[in-house]
Parts: structure tokens; C-alpha cells; sequence
């Protein structure tokens, strides 16, 4: 009867402590992310070079020089990235009239495609921590960045490689804000954090399951960390 009564403890103390045990993610560190601080600045960036100079986007790749006009003359860009195979480069804009935009062009070949009036619905939603509303996927090119407006952001992915016929661009649930989004090491998974909907104080970290291989669409969404105010912070820096 002991020995049953202690195999009883035993287990109950392993089943507590795997449960206050979440097991530890993962995240794609994508190296080519850059915030833009100053729009008279030069920055380069694994052998690329961008500046803007009055309203227009200069990229110098692999001498390939391309030139983009911006919304407007008083556009700012917030951020960077590179797709992981160097093909693409986003970039995501404040216009003069405050709307954001998000932009992918191929470093191949100059085409640009307006991913918010496309893909986006014409969003407007900057509430995000820049570098931190785009991310692309660490195995394809596919990317995801935040949208939406106020009090109703979502996540939106669009694959470069795909038929338009065959992608469903949602990705989450509408949130009234979402601060940033991660990949998973071998791209099967985003994440992205909300303010928790328990909590004031906190947050909530989500993950939606990718599906891509016929078909890009997102599948199981589940909560899988909540955050104090301190991790929350920290959450950007893994």
C-alpha cells in the first residue's frame, strides 16, 4: 500500500512539473533584417546598398541598380529584410498621410509588388515593433507581415513562388493589435504576439501552423506562451 501510495506522489509531482514545463521554441534568426533609422543614410547589407533620396528607393544589388519611387517625397521606410535565398528584399513604408505600406521587390529583376493594396486589403495598421511586422519564412520564398487598421490586425502570407489561385493570405485571427512575428527554424510555423485577452499586463504568444506544399494556407492556431512585460520585451531580442 506505501509503495502504491508513493508511485501515486511520484507521479503527480512529474505530471505538475510538466506542466509549468512549455517546451522551448525554436525561432528563425534571420540576419538580413535592418531598421532604417535615417532616410539620408547608405546602409549595406551582405554586399547590397539602399538609400532614398527624395522620394524615391535606390538599390544597388549585384550591380543591378534599381530605382523605386515611394508613395510620396515624405515617405519613410521602417525596416529591411531579405528573403533567405537573397532573391527578394521587403520593406515596409510610412506615407505622408501615415498609411503603411508593404513592399516586395525582386533583386533579379526590379518588379515590385504592393503587398497591403494586394495582398493586404489597403491596410493601415502600424502599431507593430518595427523590424518586426515582416518576416519570411527560413526555407522558401514566402513572407508574412502584419496588417489590418486599428483594433483589427491580422496576419497576412504570400508565397513568390506560387499561383495566386492557389494561396489563402490569412493567417490569424483579427486582433487589436499584434506587436511582431517570428518564424519557426524550419519554417513550418509563425508566431506572433497579442496583448493577452486575460490579462491587461500581459501577453499572449500565438502560433499558426503553415501549410505550403500545394497549397499556402494557415492551419491550427493555438496560444502557446503568455509573456510578462519583461519577456515581452525579451521576446524580440531571441
Amino acid at each position: 500500500m506505501r509503495r502504491i501510495l508513493l508511485n501515486i506522489i511520484l507521479f503527480l509531482l512529474i505530471s505538475i512539473l510538466l506542466m509549468g514545463c512549455s517546451e522551448e521554441i525554436n525561432y528563425y534568426d534571420n540576419r538580413y533584417v535592418i531598421e532604417y533609422e535615417n532616410n539620408n543614410e547608405t546602409i549595406e547589407m551582405d554586399g547590397y546598398n539602399f538609400s532614398v533620396n527624395d522620394g524615391v528607393l535606390h538599390i544597388n544589388s549585384n550591380n543591378n541598380i534599381f530605382e523605386v519611387e515611394l508613395p510620396d517625397k515624405e515617405s519613410t521606410i521602417r525596416g529591411f529584410q531579405l528573403s533567405y535565398n537573397k532573391q527578394y528584399l521587403s520593406y515596409d513604408v510610412k506615407a505622408k498621410d501615415g498609411s503603411i505600406k508593404v513592399y516586395v521587390i525582386s533583386l533579379e529583376t526590379g518588379d515590385v509588388i504592393n503587398l497591403s493594396d494586394n495582398i493586404g486589403y489597403g491596410s493601415d495598421y502600424d502599431g507593430y515593433k518595427r523590424p518586426h511586422g515582416i518576416a519570411w519564412s527560413p526555407t522558401e520564398n514566402l513572407v508574412a507581415f502584419i496588417s489590418g487598421s486599428a483594433d483589427n490586425a491580422r496576419v497576412n502570407i504570400y508565397h513568390l513562388e506560387m499561383d495566386l489561385n492557389k494561396q489563402s493570405h490569412s493567417a490569424s485571427f483579427a486582433f487589436e493589435d499584434i506587436y511582431g512575428l517570428k518564424w519557426d527554424v524550419d519554417g513550418s510555423s509563425l508566431y506572433y504576439v497579442t496583448p493577452s485577452v486575460n490579462d491587461g499586463s500581459k501577453y499572449q504568444v500565438y502560433k499558426t501552423e503553415i501549410l505550403s506544399d500545394d497549397y499556402l494556407g494557415g492551419s491550427a492556431v493555438e496560444i502557446v506562451e503568455e509573456l510578462t512585460q519583461k519577456e515581452f520585451m525579451k521576446w524580440f531580442e531571441k
